[in-house]
């Protein structure tokens, strides 16, 4: 059983000397090499960094500098001018706010498609229920109106995401941009 114990202890590594040293108020042996202090290569200051923060549900950002909120929104508005100096940021960021955009206006036209048509078309039916005959009335207009309003919705909402995904991506990307030719200090006299 002893052997047992010691073999466990061995393999997890645990310091035997530790308790006893913390007792008698004594520094605790570090079986560890001290890691030695690593020289900053960031060759600029680390004030000028941009920094990117996105929100907690993933909708909106913040950008930072040196601590400083330059940028609080939704859909890269600013960040072409945030990046400015380095001609690929300024790409990125252009193309992500109109990617955003897109996106967005999709989304909300269709979800806007998908109530309207629900409403419209509900309504219609409501107003002008079937009759026995067999020829289609107002109310089954109203019916195909809400359905195909409603798929046209969902699929508009569809078609936007990925333009919200690289817009995403595409901020990322600006603010890499940019950090890194600040760093190659290759950033241009707009800065």
């Amino acid at each position: 059983m002893r052997v047992a114990t010691l073999v466990v202890v061995f393999a997890l590594g645990i310091d035997l000397a530790a308790p006893v040293a913390r007792a008698q108020n004594q520094p605790v042996p570090s079986s560890a090499a001290p890691i030695p202090p690593q020289a900053n290569t960031w060759p600029t200051p680390m004030s000028q960094r941009l920094i990117l923060n996105r929100g907690p549900s993933g909708a909106g950002y913040k950008l930072e500098r040196g601590g400083l909120l330059l940028l609080d929104n939704r859909y890269a508005d600013g960040l072409d001018l945030a990046v400015t100096g380095s001609e690929r940021a300024v790409e990125l960021a252009r193309e992500a706010h109109g990617n955003l955009v897109t996106g967005a206006v999709l989304g909300w036209t269709g979800l806007g498609l998908v109530v309207a048509s629900l409403v419209g078309g509900l309504a219609v039916a409501a107003a002008f229920p079937p009759n026995n005959g067999s020829t289609p009335t107002a109310g089954g207009v109203g019916l195909g109106i809400a359905t195909g309003g409603v798929l046209t919705g969902l699929v508009l909402e569809l078609v936007g995401i990925p333009y919200q995904l690289a817009g995403v991506r595409l901020e990322c990307d600006a603010v890499n941009a940019y950090n890194q030719d600040l760093v190659d200090g290759k950033l241009g006299a707009g800065r």
